[in-house]
């Protein structure tokens, strides 16, 4: 394996330039990289969430810019990104 492809990933998050969080991803295993979906039988990767808090005063009307910059470690695979008010 080449250098870093065994230590998890790390991203650092931010909010209309001001950085919030630098979330750390769990080890994954690079073979399952070749099959895509971690829906299938045998599958060796496993579906995880993340979930943080953006301060609202970081937010503004109009438009947001939600940034994920990987900084360090193996790779990083995701499918989505969503920013959702909580409710109650």
């Amino acid at each position: 394996m080449a250098p870093g492809t065994a230590a998890p990933g790390s991203a650092v998050l931010g909010i209309n330039g001001t950085t919030v969080d630098r979330p750390v991803f769990a080890g994954g295993v690079t073979k399952g990289s070749t099959l895509g979906d971690s829906t299938a039988a045998g599958s060796p990767l496993k579906p995880s969430y993340l979930e943080r808090p953006l301060p609202a005063e970081l937010s503004q009307a109009g438009e947001n810019v939600l940034e994920l910059h990987k900084d360090e470690g193996s790779w990083i695979a995701y499918d989505a990104i969503g920013v959702f008010a909580r409710r109650g």
